[in-house]
């Protein structure tokens, strides 16, 4: 796991914790692919790649949720997260890539 982003910091820090956040910490710091990203989109492409099962998507989501909860603005955070979701991602899975993304809506 690479650690440049402030959300793969606080991730590092939760890997002591025995519940599905810490389920994916561990995960991503076993990982030497892990993105160094804190975006929704991007971590669910890698766990596409990986053959992630639902509770790998659910465990991020969750963490995503919290860490974001705990940043200033995370309300705004959250909002965003809830366009993601309507914009293509369904049950974790990216289902295509955000017009936002890519100035069209692209099927992966």
């Amino acid at each position: 796991m690479k650690t440049n982003s402030g959300f793969n910091n606080w991730l590092k820090g939760q890997a002591t914790r025995n519940d599905p956040v810490g389920d994916i910490a561990r995960d991503a710091l076993q990982d030497p692919c892990w993105p160094e990203t804190g975006d929704l989109q991007e971590l669910n492409i890698h766990l596409d790649y990986h053959g992630a099962d639902d509770g790998a998507y659910a465990s991020l989501r969750q963490a995503l949720r919290e860490y974001r909860q705990q940043q200033p603005g995370g309300e705004t955070e959250a909002l965003r997260e809830s366009q993601l979701l309507a914009e293509g991602v369904h049950s974790g899975k990216v289902v295509a890539m955000p017009s936002w993304r890519t100035g069209r809506s692209t099927r992966i």
